[in-house]
C-alpha cells in the first residue's frame, strides 16, 4: 500500500510533464514542416505556450 501511494506521489507530476510534450509535439511538427510565416508564427506560438 505504502508503495502505491509513494509512486503515485513521484510520479504524478512526471505524468502531466509527459502529457505536456504529447501536446505539444502536435503544433511542434507542424510549425517545423509549414512554408507560410503566419502558420510557423501561430503553431510554434501555440508550441511555446504548452512548453511554458
Amino acid at each position: 500500500m505504502l508503495q502505491v501511494v509513494l509512486s503515485f506521489l513521484v510520479f504524478r507530476p512526471l505524468v502531466f510533464l509527459g502529457a505536456g510534450l504529447i501536446l505539444a509535439a502536435i503544433p511542434g511538427g507542424m510549425f517545423w514542416d509549414n512554408e507560410a510565416k503566419l502558420g510557423r508564427l501561430v503553431f510554434g506560438g501555440l508550441m511555446g505556450l504548452v512548453y511554458f
